[in-house]
């Protein structure tokens, strides 16, 4: 209750030594019940119509990967080229290194996978080995 009444007297009524009962009630109902109903509906999980709750981080990173796969491989390749120069933590012969990566990935040649939508599978290495069972090509099919 001290705290309470603390928080009133210095967030609601800073101007007044002796404030009215009148006074205190209308701050109380106008300024200090609003921030309390929402503090609690914030702690219970509830949410302003129109206001989604925020996603997960695996959901977050699943859309990330839905949306990097369904690039095409030169953008792809471009954007990887382009953060690794951006990139100031990397040495020089780190950043050559990745770029030479990149630059083999595009030069290798492409294999041909059987993908099935319906079965949600494919053949390619990076499936087997993808979190959400995601690879470019059955991003790209879907």
């Amino acid at each position: 209750v001290e705290s309470l009444w603390r928080q009133i007297k210095w967030r609601d009524l800073p101007q007044f030594n002796c404030p009215r009962l009148d006074l205190v009630t209308h701050v109380m109902l106008k300024f200090l019940l609003p921030r309390i109903n929402r503090k609690v509906a914030y702690l219970q999980d509830h949410r302003r119509l129109g206001r989604p709750k925020a996603l997960a981080p695996w959901q977050s990173s699943f859309a990330q990967d839905w949306r990097s796969m369904s690039k095409p491989n030169e953008l792809r390749s471009m954007e990887q080229e382009l953060a690794c120069l951006k990139d100031t933590s990397r040495k020089g012969s780190a950043c050559a290194e990745h770029l030479a990566d990149i630059e083999a990935e595009r030069d290798r040649p492409r294999g041909k996978y059987h993908t099935s939508v319906e079965r949600w599978t494919c053949s390619c290495p990076s499936y087997l080995i993808s979190r959400f069972l995601l690879c470019k090509h059955l991003v790209r099919e879907a």
